[in-house]
């Protein structure tokens, strides 16, 4: 899972399925979905893809109620949230 922040709050967390090769020189997201509540979001549309498993719902309520408070002169603020 992935959660984007923008200024310390919480804008989305995502459900990462397939990262790019291991030897880009960036990694990013290939596919996945984004968390809505109790629902699984495709990003790129918005159309529901179904439920959200309830981990994934779980760990949506606790990230979206809390600031994240980073070092001063942090960039590219994106917490990975590890199983």
């Amino acid at each position: 899972m992935l959660v984007a922040y923008r200024v310390g709050n919480p804008k989305a967390v995502f459900v990462v399925t397939r990262w790019s090769q291991r030897d880009d020189r960036r990694r990013y997201a290939v596919s996945g979905f984004a968390i809505v509540g109790a629902r699984r979001v495709d990003p790129e549309t918005g159309n529901d893809i179904g439920p959200a498993s309830e981990v994934e719902t779980s760990v949506g309520a606790f990230v979206m109620g809390r600031r994240l408070v980073m070092p001063r002169g942090a960039q590219n603020p994106v917490a990975v949230l590890h199983s």
